[in-house]
């Protein structure tokens, strides 16, 4: 089963289970519709936003510390605890460690 939904209609949805045919062969044309979909979003994309801004983008969510000069004098860790800890929302927090930092 592939699913889109854009929020504002019916999720756009395709039973590729049901592409059997009675001669046992499959009806790919709702794969077909799928795919085509999918073109027609990425044309639309395309035309509206610059993917250097993109690059930009992950570039800055990649390097983003929130513990980066927040509380000079303390290590790494100790820093990320005590801004960690002035979240009250629930949250989950994920760390990937450099390469750097891991050795």
């Amino acid at each position: 089963m592939l699913a889109k939904s854009n929020g504002t209609r019916a999720p756009f949805v395709v039973d590729v289970q049901r592409a059997e045919r009675d001669d046992g062969h499959y009806d790919k044309s709702g794969i077909f519709m799928a795919q085509s979909y999918l073109r027609y979003q990425e044309e639309k994309f395309n035309a509206r936003f610059d993917a250097n801004c993109y690059i930009h983008i992950l570039d800055k969510i990649d390097s983003y510390d929130i513990a980066r000069g927040r509380y000079p004098g303390l290590s790494d860790d100790e820093t990320m605890l005590k801004v960690l800890g002035q979240i009250r929302q629930r949250t989950l927090v994920v760390r990937v460690p450099s390469s750097k930092s891991s050795r």
